[in-house]
């Protein structure tokens, strides 16, 4: 079985990557992060975070009459800095593919400020309200 890939394929592949299966998703999701996003302004060190995937995620979609599954991404949250991965569609098992947002340098500015990390279902509508799954 072969499955779309979203939000989008590779931006350098995109035939060869629109449809993918199992293997070849886990395959492509353990290739380096191509563009790393930073957060923090502390000079203390460095942490670097890959948000790969995720497996078995409840479906917080569930509607009468509809076919509607999450829609999950990850939050990052460190000091006063927020990021996210890209939202994957329709998924309960996402992988955050190389060239997709999902990795993030911490610029640490103080030994015992936590790292949070979330999975959300993304909702549209006029709240805009993202459900903790």
């Amino acid at each position: 079985k072969r499955y779309r890939i979203r939000p989008q394929s590779d931006p350098e592949r995109p035939v060869a990557t629109e449809w993918l299966s199992d293997d070849e998703i886990q395959k492509e999701s353990l290739k380096p992060s191509r563009q790393w996003i930073e957060m923090g302004t502390g000079k203390l060190g460095r942490a670097f975070v890959e948000i790969i995937g995720a497996d078995n995620l409840p479906n917080l979609d569930k509607s009468i009459g509809t076919r509607e599954i999450s829609d999950p991404f990850a939050m990052l949250i460190y000091e006063d800095c927020a990021a996210k991965t890209d939202i994957i569609d329709n998924c309960l098992s996402p992988r955050w593919l190389p060239w997709m947002q999902r990795a993030f340098i911490i610029n640490l500015g103080h030994p015992s400020s936590d790292i949070f990390i979330g999975i959300f279902d993304n909702d549209l509508g006029p709240a805009n309200h993202h459900d903790m799954i």
